[in-house]
Protein backbone atom coordinates (compact mmCIF):
# COMPACT_ATOMS: atom_id res chain seq x y z
CA UNK A 1 0.00 0.00 0.00
CA UNK A 2 1.64 3.37 -0.67
CA UNK A 3 1.06 6.71 1.10
CA UNK A 4 -2.24 7.48 -0.40
CA UNK A 5 -3.88 4.14 0.69
CA UNK A 6 -3.87 2.39 -2.95
CA UNK A 7 -2.83 -1.18 -3.56
CA UNK A 8 -0.85 -2.57 -7.03
CA UNK A 9 0.93 -5.05 -8.20
CA UNK A 10 2.24 -5.82 -11.97
CA UNK A 11 -0.35 -5.71 -14.55
CA UNK A 12 -3.02 -4.28 -11.86
CA UNK A 13 -3.95 -0.98 -10.96
CA UNK A 14 -6.11 -0.78 -7.31
CA UNK A 15 -7.68 1.10 -5.44
CA UNK A 16 -8.51 -0.05 -1.46
CA UNK A 17 -11.90 -1.09 -2.81
CA UNK A 18 -11.43 -2.10 -6.39
CA UNK A 19 -8.94 -4.06 -8.24
CA UNK A 20 -9.04 -3.82 -12.31
CA UNK A 21 -6.62 -5.44 -14.30
CA UNK A 22 -4.72 -4.02 -16.87
CA UNK A 23 -5.36 -6.04 -19.83
CA UNK A 24 -7.28 -9.30 -19.97
CA UNK A 25 -5.45 -12.70 -19.06
CA UNK A 26 -6.08 -13.34 -22.80
CA UNK A 27 -4.31 -10.37 -24.15
CA UNK A 28 -1.29 -11.02 -21.82
CA UNK A 29 -1.37 -14.30 -23.26
CA UNK A 30 -0.88 -13.10 -26.94
CA UNK A 31 1.32 -10.55 -25.80
CA UNK A 32 3.62 -13.34 -23.91
CA UNK A 33 3.50 -15.65 -26.93
CA UNK A 34 4.37 -13.10 -29.61
CA UNK A 35 6.83 -12.14 -27.43
CA UNK A 36 8.80 -15.51 -26.58
CA UNK A 37 7.54 -15.53 -22.74
CA UNK A 38 4.28 -18.07 -23.86
CA UNK A 39 2.65 -20.48 -21.22
CA UNK A 40 2.97 -23.33 -24.00
CA UNK A 41 6.07 -24.73 -24.81
CA UNK A 42 6.06 -27.56 -27.70
CA UNK A 43 8.38 -30.52 -26.70
CA UNK A 44 11.01 -32.28 -28.49
CA UNK A 45 9.89 -35.31 -30.02
CA UNK A 46 13.03 -37.23 -30.94
CA UNK A 47 15.05 -39.64 -28.50
CA UNK A 48 16.02 -38.38 -24.38
CA UNK A 49 14.87 -35.25 -23.30
CA UNK A 50 16.04 -33.20 -20.77
CA UNK A 51 12.84 -31.07 -18.84
CA UNK A 52 14.96 -27.89 -17.97
CA UNK A 53 13.73 -25.59 -14.69
CA UNK A 54 14.20 -22.32 -16.72
CA UNK A 55 12.38 -23.76 -20.27
CA UNK A 56 9.74 -25.58 -18.67
CA UNK A 57 8.39 -25.02 -14.97
CA UNK A 58 4.86 -23.65 -14.62
CA UNK A 59 4.64 -23.95 -18.20
CA UNK A 60 2.24 -26.11 -20.31
CA UNK A 61 4.00 -28.67 -22.37
CA UNK A 62 2.63 -30.04 -25.16
CA UNK A 63 3.58 -33.73 -26.21
CA UNK A 64 4.70 -34.93 -29.45
CA UNK A 65 2.03 -36.82 -30.96
CA UNK A 66 4.13 -38.32 -33.68
CA UNK A 67 7.88 -39.06 -33.26
CA UNK A 68 10.15 -40.72 -35.50
CA UNK A 69 11.92 -42.79 -32.66
CA UNK A 70 9.54 -45.27 -31.01
CA UNK A 71 10.66 -44.33 -27.16
CA UNK A 72 10.74 -40.67 -26.09
CA UNK A 73 12.45 -40.59 -22.42
CA UNK A 74 11.85 -37.08 -20.20
CA UNK A 75 13.75 -36.53 -17.71
CA UNK A 76 12.23 -33.66 -15.25
CA UNK A 77 14.92 -31.87 -13.43
CA UNK A 78 15.97 -32.48 -9.67
CA UNK A 79 13.20 -32.08 -6.92
CA UNK A 80 14.45 -29.86 -4.74
CA UNK A 81 11.28 -28.69 -2.92
CA UNK A 82 10.77 -25.44 -5.62
CA UNK A 83 7.19 -26.05 -6.07
CA UNK A 84 7.33 -25.97 -9.23
CA UNK A 85 4.88 -27.55 -12.04
CA UNK A 86 4.91 -29.09 -14.93
CA UNK A 87 2.10 -30.04 -16.91
CA UNK A 88 2.35 -32.54 -20.23
CA UNK A 89 -0.60 -32.98 -22.22
CA UNK A 90 -0.73 -35.11 -25.29
CA UNK A 91 -3.74 -33.65 -27.13
CA UNK A 92 -3.77 -36.46 -29.92
CA UNK A 93 -3.38 -40.24 -30.58
CA UNK A 94 0.80 -41.60 -30.50
CA UNK A 95 1.58 -43.49 -33.99
CA UNK A 96 4.62 -44.73 -32.42
CA UNK A 97 5.45 -46.05 -29.21
CA UNK A 98 6.51 -44.95 -25.66
CA UNK A 99 6.33 -42.27 -24.24
CA UNK A 100 8.56 -41.79 -20.74
CA UNK A 101 8.74 -40.03 -17.60
CA UNK A 102 11.72 -40.39 -15.37
CA UNK A 103 13.25 -38.53 -12.64
CA UNK A 104 16.67 -36.88 -12.30
CA UNK A 105 18.71 -39.22 -9.78
CA UNK A 106 19.69 -36.51 -8.02
CA UNK A 107 19.41 -37.37 -5.02
CA UNK A 108 19.62 -40.81 -5.85
CA UNK A 109 16.12 -41.38 -3.35
CA UNK A 110 14.36 -39.57 -5.82
CA UNK A 111 10.63 -40.84 -5.72
CA UNK A 112 7.31 -40.10 -7.17
CA UNK A 113 3.70 -40.04 -5.14
CA UNK A 114 0.39 -39.81 -5.98
CA UNK A 115 -1.77 -41.51 -8.81
CA UNK A 116 -2.68 -41.78 -12.35
CA UNK A 117 -6.29 -42.61 -13.21
CA UNK A 118 -6.79 -44.68 -16.82
CA UNK A 119 -10.14 -44.40 -18.85
CA UNK A 120 -10.62 -46.94 -21.63
CA UNK A 121 -11.42 -45.24 -25.41
CA UNK A 122 -14.39 -47.36 -24.87
CA UNK A 123 -15.74 -44.36 -22.62
CA UNK A 124 -17.64 -47.21 -20.28
CA UNK A 125 -17.92 -45.58 -16.55
CA UNK A 126 -16.14 -49.22 -15.40
CA UNK A 127 -13.54 -48.96 -17.77
CA UNK A 128 -11.44 -46.76 -15.03
CA UNK A 129 -8.90 -47.77 -13.11
CA UNK A 130 -6.71 -45.68 -10.69
CA UNK A 131 -3.02 -46.46 -10.01
CA UNK A 132 -1.43 -45.22 -6.64
CA UNK A 133 2.47 -45.31 -5.78
CA UNK A 134 4.57 -43.70 -3.32
CA UNK A 135 7.61 -45.19 -5.04
CA UNK A 136 7.50 -44.70 -8.55
CA UNK A 137 10.42 -43.45 -10.68
CA UNK A 138 8.95 -44.00 -14.18
CA UNK A 139 5.77 -43.22 -15.95
CA UNK A 140 5.30 -44.87 -19.08
CA UNK A 141 2.67 -44.12 -21.76
CA UNK A 142 2.82 -46.84 -24.77
CA UNK A 143 -0.26 -45.65 -27.08
CA UNK A 144 -1.84 -48.69 -25.43
CA UNK A 145 -2.47 -50.58 -22.48
CA UNK A 146 -0.92 -47.53 -20.62
CA UNK A 147 -2.15 -44.25 -22.24
CA UNK A 148 -0.60 -42.25 -25.12
CA UNK A 149 -4.29 -42.09 -27.40
CA UNK A 150 -4.62 -38.13 -27.19
CA UNK A 151 -6.27 -36.15 -24.11
CA UNK A 152 -3.47 -37.63 -21.67
CA UNK A 153 -2.57 -34.93 -18.74
CA UNK A 154 0.48 -35.67 -16.44
CA UNK A 155 1.43 -33.46 -13.60
CA UNK A 156 4.53 -32.95 -12.00
CA UNK A 157 4.75 -31.09 -8.43
CA UNK A 158 8.31 -30.63 -7.23
CA UNK A 159 7.53 -30.80 -3.16
CA UNK A 160 9.81 -31.93 -1.38
CA UNK A 161 14.33 -32.62 -1.80
CA UNK A 162 13.96 -36.01 -3.84
CA UNK A 163 9.43 -35.78 -3.99
CA UNK A 164 7.60 -35.36 -7.26
CA UNK A 165 3.96 -35.41 -6.66
CA UNK A 166 2.30 -36.79 -9.37
CA UNK A 167 -1.22 -36.36 -11.06
CA UNK A 168 -2.53 -37.65 -13.47
CA UNK A 169 -4.95 -38.99 -16.67
CA UNK A 170 -4.02 -41.34 -19.16
CA UNK A 171 -6.19 -42.51 -22.55
CA UNK A 172 -5.94 -46.28 -22.90
CA UNK A 173 -7.24 -49.25 -24.99
CA UNK A 174 -7.67 -53.01 -23.89
CA UNK A 175 -6.71 -54.12 -20.81
CA UNK A 176 -5.32 -51.22 -18.65
CA UNK A 177 -1.13 -51.81 -17.42
CA UNK A 178 -0.05 -49.48 -14.97
CA UNK A 179 1.84 -47.02 -15.97
CA UNK A 180 3.86 -46.25 -12.81
CA UNK A 181 7.29 -48.45 -12.27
Amino acid sequence: MDSLGRFGGPGYTLTSTERKPIMSRASQFALDSEVGGGQVVALAGIGAQSILRDAHANRLLRLPDASVDDNITYTLPPAEATGDVYTFVLTKARTTTGLIFTVNAKPASTVMIGAVKSFDTAAVATDTAIWFSTNATTVTMNSTTQGGLGGDMLTFTDIGLGVWLLDGQTNCSGDKVTPLS
